[in-house]
């Protein structure tokens, strides 16, 4: 399962008096979601795109610590399900700032990765972790096949050259990467007037699979949408990935199937309970003073 820009409100920049409740219906938001998304993937592993607090860079220590606290609280399982935690540029910086070093020790000392792909049944596939902003890589597993998925916060197929760094030091046959808050699928196209072809998950009717291999010779993109309605689009979701393998071929080959789990448009709710609330004052009113 995906966990893509959940963004955890900060103390800083969010405006007063109001603060403490946003904070709270956002965190509750994301909580409820999350428990819908567990009972629909069933997930072995839990993959957290980056962008897990919005003030993860400039937090102090204080506020940094209550914001994991709320984290771990949000993103709480009844038993014991492997981790990857990717940092994002509001993580630790990358896109309009420096990677902070400071910033990213936190993180790393804050989330901790606990993946095995064997127990997965995916000993077959690499996978590795790359930062598009400044080109780093983290080998989490190595595959006995050609094989590669690669994780990154930041989108790659859309960025040519960012696109070309990544070709120089992996060749993946899929990428998961967040970021930009929408659900989409990205290919390359060597012939055509875009470099690459989109198609969004909402167009799919929620799902899309593809098959990879060893000899996959274009790139593939799955970009899941944020989980989090504060980050200004209509449509969250969390992803749900499936991989199956194809006992056809006699060398290691995959069919994985994303599933964007929808949610609802909290906006919309809000407004609704916006104008109830300005019609029962209106009415109480009325019924104080007539």
């Amino acid at each position: 399962m995906i966990v893509a820009d959940p963004q955890l409100i900060g103390y800083t920049r969010e405006p007063t008096p109001f603060s403490s409740l946003t904070r709270w219906d956002s965190d509750r938001y994301l909580r409820m979601g999350f428990e819908r998304a567990l009972t629909a993937c069933h997930p072995d592993l839990i993959l957290f795109l980056g962008d897990l607090m919005d003030e993860g860079v400039h937090a102090s220590k204080v506020d940094f610590d209550r914001t994991l606290e709320r984290f771990n609280a949000i993103f709480r399982t009844d038993k014991p399900v492997q981790r990857i935690y990717v940092p994002g540029d509001n993580d630790i910086g990358g896109e309009e700032q420096m990677i902070m070093p400071y910033s990213l020790n936190r993180f790393s000392n804050s989330f901790s990765n606990s993946f095995e792909a064997e127990a997965l049944g995916l000993d077959a596939i690499s996978f590795v972790q790359i930062n598009p902003f400044n080109g780093a890589q983290s080998i989490l597993w190595v595959g006995s096949s050609a094989i590669c998925v690669v994780l990154s916060h930041g989108p790659i197929i859309r960025f040519p050259d960012i696109l070309k760094n990544v070709r120089s030091l992996v060749s993946p046959a899929l990428i998961l990467s967040a970021h930009s808050h929408t659900a989409s699928y990205y290919e390359e196209v060597f012939n055509g007037a875009q470099p690459f072809k989109s198609i969004s998950m909402l167009s799919q009717k929620t799902s899309h699979t593809v098959a990879i291999d060893e000899h996959n010779s274009t790139f593939k993109e799955f970009q899941t949408a944020t989980c989090n309605y504060r980050m200004g689009v209509d449509n969250m979701a969390y992803g749900c990935l499936t991989f199956t393998r194809n006992n056809a071929t006699p060398r290691p080959s995959f069919n994985v199937r994303y599933t964007a789990l929808w949610l609802p448009r909290r906006f919309h709710q809000l407004a609704i309970y916006f104008f109830i609330v300005v019609v029962l004052t209106i009415y109480g009113l009325r019924w104080l003073f007539w």
